[in-house]
């Protein structure tokens, strides 16, 4: 029996003896918490799929990014 099976009996066996209403208002919040937790997922990773939206084309862009550039060497004499 694997760690998770154990939890979820040790679970069980807390709310066995309750009555059913206080059962299935327990059954419900967890349904309710997981529906959030899902669609929580979903919304969090939507963002990271698609194409790039912007009217700059991409020679703009290019220069941009090298103009943006910065260089802080600087060469020591001997």
């Amino acid at each position: 029996m694997n760690s998770s099976s154990i939890i979820s009996l040790r679970y069980f066996n807390l709310i066995r003896y309750l009555k059913p209403e206080i059962q299935l208002e327990i059954i419900e919040l967890i349904s309710k918490s997981l529906i959030t937790v899902v669609a929580q997922e979903k919304k969090s990773v939507a963002h990271l799929f698609g194409a790039w939206h912007d009217e700059t084309s991409a020679d703009d862009l290019i220069a941009q990014l090298r103009n943006s550039r910065t260089t802080n060497r600087t060469i020591e004499e001997l």
